[in-house]
């Protein structure tokens, strides 16, 4: 009698509780006991972290076994093929099944590119006041945090931040805005926009004089 075979993948939970993804492969009701096991990733051969058990003899006489994967969890999330071929040699039976991991989409933090502009100076006069934006974008995660400073201290009124927008490629953008009377943006002060991304542990400055 030629196997029957099931193989089981873990569940996502699973594999966040233990850090490992197991997968089991159980074959039943062959007979005569005389089966090979195989694993393979991406169909080349594993030999590493398998544990096959030895057959078992049911009551009607067919047999039963069932092997085993272990696969470290940052290997499991990368997409790859992992198979269990089951041989069985007497009825010539070759029985494969897969299961293709799923690919971890979440990407790596990345950090701002960060461009800082101002109003020319003749729209400074025109308006009296100046305007200055600083743009952030390419980010991830959507952890950020954006601080003007006048010759180095922190600026608290005039400034408008737009919330955060995901582009089509999972990062995002954002920008603030700062608006100073013509005045006293004449006065030589160093404006500051101080961009912090927590996630890669960058801080980026730019500077207007």
């Amino acid at each position: 009698l030629p196997p029957v075979v099931f193989l089981t993948e873990p569940s996502p939970e699973d594999i966040k509780i233990h850090n490992q993804a197991i997968a089991v492969c159980s074959i039943n009701s062959f007979r005569p006991d005389k089966l090979s096991v195989k694993w393979l990733k991406d169909w080349e051969p594993i030999t590493s972290g398998v544990v096959t058990s030895p057959s078992a003899k049911e009551d009607n006489g067919t047999f039963s076994s069932s092997s085993r994967l272990t696969v470290p969890a940052r290997e499991w999330g990368t997409g790859a093929v992992y198979t269990c071929q089951v041989s069985h040699e007497p009825t010539q039976t070759i029985i494969v099944k897969n299961i293709t991991t799923p690919t971890d989409n979440v990407p790596k933090p990345s950090p701002p590119v960060v461009i800082l502009t101002q109003t020319s100076p003749e729209d400074i006069t025109r308006h009296n006041q100046a305007t200055a934006v600083c743009l952030a974008f390419g980010f991830h995660p959507d952890i950020l945090r954006v601080k003007w400073l006048r010759d180095w201290l922190p600026i608290t009124s005039g400034v408008v931040s737009s919330p955060s927008v995901k582009g089509d490629n999972v990062t995002f953008s954002t920008s603030s805005r700062l608006t100073v009377p013509a005045r006293e943006w004449r006065s030589g002060a160093v404006y500051t926009c101080q961009v912090s991304h927590e996630p890669t542990h960058t801080i980026i400055v730019k500077n207007i004089t």
